[in-house]
């Protein structure tokens, strides 16, 4: 199946060195799992996202497991942070409209899009 949430949990679970997520709004559980399991494989997770979703209360969650855990997470207060990506292994990209959320998932019509480009990944 090709769905942005399939192929976003394929990438995660394929990360081998690095792994840096720049979201919006990260309310999926099955993909906070992915990323503590790529974490767990010893591979470097950074997140940041946007200070006003980082206080929901599922949100916050997420983030505050992944800080117990030793994942570095940054919260952007300059202004909205609204990106949807991540990069994997400094040589693919994940982007488009998808947050890591149920509704994104399975009620709206969202897009993933893969980049494999190692100098672009890398910037």
């Amino acid at each position: 199946m090709n769905d942005p949430k399939t192929l976003l949990l394929q990438a995660i679970s394929e990360a081998n060195n690095t792994l840096d997520i720049a979201i919006y709004n990260f309310e999926d559980k099955e993909i906070a799992q992915a990323v503590l399991n790529a974490h767990n494989r010893e591979v470097n997770v950074r997140i940041i996202t946007d200070a006003s979703k980082a206080k929901k209360n599922e949100q916050a969650a997420i983030m505050d497991e992944f800080s117990q855990n030793n994942i570095e997470v940054k919260v952007n207060t300059s202004r909205k942070m609204h990106l949807k990506m991540a990069i994997i292994d400094e040589r693919l990209i994940e982007t488009g409209s998808y947050n890591f959320t149920e509704a994104s998932a399975y009620e709206n019509l969202e897009q993933l899009m893969t980049l494999s480009n190692v100098e672009l990944a890398q910037e």
